[in-house]
């Protein structure tokens, strides 16, 4: 392991760091951006030695950690975007406003401005309901003698000394929390306070909540939506799970809460798609 670790720090790392130190000297567009070079010029000189192995740290966590639930985030929104043709209509008419109708110029418009993707509120509501009905994992929380807590009929439990694991899927399908628990419903996150299916604070935890929430949550969400952007209009996709079972008949469970696509434990410490989700992709005409 300390061998894979090696290789990984020298081969991907280390270039990665010494690419934060040119941006101030190339014409990148970080090295443009005023407010990074003059966070770049008063941060940097109080970084010591310890830099570069708390940046090695967090970059690994990135690279290892998070490709594998955000790959799990990204299949599901798909597939719930194409199960749910006429919102996936509202997200393809979004990226055309965005991006223009060109779908195929979408990554170089993207690479000359990435603050584009702050501008696809109907895509992270697509995004967020995916994971609220989907979440790739769960949380757990240390307990301290300070902490306890308590339940909505007022019966306190005292955490000291246990580890708290949040089932996600559990709180985000709770009918006591979300209306209309168990539908796809982006607009929830488009929607204002006043509204009934407005989410309660709290109840969303893809990410968990609070300070220590998910580092590496803008970068999932930035991959997610980036990637959207360059498939939704090019491709189609149809899950093709019909296929698969007449393939591999194999006794036991095919569905849960009405879908055939349910999560199921993997690789990579996230949850997936049942049989790897099947599909079939096709070139839009």
């Amino acid at each position: 392991m300390q061998t894979k670790t090696a290789k990984l720090d020298s081969c991907a790392l280390k270039p990665l760091i010494s690419r934060v130190h040119l941006l101030t000297r190339e014409g990148d567009y970080l090295a443009n951006n005023k407010c990074y070079k003059s966070y770049y010029t008063t941060e940097t000189a109080k970084l010591d030695g310890d830099f570069e192995r708390y940046a090695s740290a967090q970059i690994r966590l990135f690279l290892v950690a998070g490709h594998d639930t955000t790959s799990s985030a990204l299949t599901y929104t798909l597939h719930l975007l194409y199960k749910h043709p006429e919102f996936l209509a509202r997200v393809r008419a979004e990226h055309d406003s965005v991006f223009g109708t060109d779908a195929g110029a979408a990554a170089d418009i993207l690479s000359n401005d990435p603050t584009l993707l702050n501008q696809l509120p109907i895509t992270s509501a697509a995004i967020k309901e995916s994971l609220r009905l989907f979440p790739p994992a769960g949380g757990v929380r240390e307990g301290s003698p300070d902490i306890t807590l308590v339940a909505e009929d007022g019966t306190q439990y005292p955490t000291d000394g246990c580890a708290i694991w949040v089932p996600h899927e559990a709180v985000h399908r709770n009918p006591a929390y979300w209306p209309r628990a168990d539908e796809f419903v982006p607009d929830r996150f488009l929607c204002e306070p006043e509204d009934p299916l407005y989410p309660t604070k709290g109840a969303w935890r893809a990410f968990e909540f609070g300070p220590h929430n998910c580092i590496g949550q803008t970068l999932a969400l930035t991959e997610i939506k980036t990637l959207l952007v360059m498939v939704v209009r090019q491709f189609d996709l149809k899950e093709a799970y019909a296929e698969w079972d007449q393939s591999h008949p194999v006794a036991g469970l095919r569905e849960a809460n009405g879908e055939r696509a349910y999560q199921v434990s993997g690789g990579g410490g996230g949850q997936h798609p049942s049989c790897r989700y099947p599909c079939r992709i096709s070139v839009r005409e």
